[in-house]
């Protein structure tokens, strides 16, 4: 069985240092900073929706505010790259995702992380983290395909080096994540988001319901119960 999981705010809680990331560089760029459930919505299903929202936004404003979105994405990777090397910064496991990795090693799994996040930065993280490193068999990072999710490229090179005829069962808690996984068409997919996540339906009709709001909740309906 192949267990195959994403990596940012699924498996460790990173999803709210990207936001910070963006949110320090808006400031530097003088741009107004936005909330976090409204940064999920503009960037999570593809990152030219923010692209987009912010030209909207600006593109009357006064020429102080003159920014090119390429430069400001790029100058947010170097601020998270930042982050995550900062002490200070805590990154925590997402609830349950230990016990996850575990139950799914035990159980004679193959796992996989594939990720939109570079192998510096998965390094940087993996580091802290022992569990990472004991359990994950295969890393896929963004240095290894050259589409991010939405496009399912990641997850195909996955199956191509592991597949293998293998069951597959990923997780995935964002929207691009699932529409990703779920357009591989090898991979049987399930959600691990909080109801208050702006795409929760949408995950929910994709997967066909299978959507948890944690890995505690996916551990204690399909394994704990059984």
């Amino acid at each position: 069985m192949l267990y195959i999981f994403d990596f940012d705010g699924l498996l460790v809680d990173t999803e709210r240092i990207h936001y910070r990331a963006f949110m320090d560089v808006f400031t530097e760029f003088g741009l107004e900073i936005i909330s976090f459930w409204k940064f999920c919505r503009l960037a999570h299903k593809d990152i030219n929706h923010l692209r987009d929202y912010l030209f909207d936004k600006y593109k009357n404003y006064d020429v102080n505010i003159n920014f090119d979105f390429d430069k400001l994405y790029t100058r947010k990777k170097e601020r998270y790259g930042e982050l995550i090397n900062d002490i200070n910064t805590n990154i925590n496991m997402m609830p349950g995702a230990t016990k996850t990795l575990q139950w799914c090693k035990m159980n004679g799994g193959t796992i996989i992380v594939v990720t939109n996040s570079s192998k510096e930065d998965v390094y940087q993280i993996t580091k802290r983290h022992i569990i990472l490193n004991q359990c994950v068999d295969h890393w896929i990072t963004r240095d290894m395909y050259h589409k991010s999710k939405p496009d399912p490229e990641c997850y195909h090179l996955c199956m191509k080096l592991y597949g293998d005829q293998e069951t597959a069962i990923g997780f995935e808690d964002s929207i691009k994540g699932i529409q990703a996984m779920t357009k591989c068409g090898s991979i049987t997919a399930t959600g691990i988001c909080l109801l208050d996540y702006p795409f929760y339906d949408e995950i929910f009709m994709m997967t066909g319901g299978m959507i948890y709001e944690t890995f505690t909740d996916w551990l204690s309906q399909n394994v704990e119960k059984k």
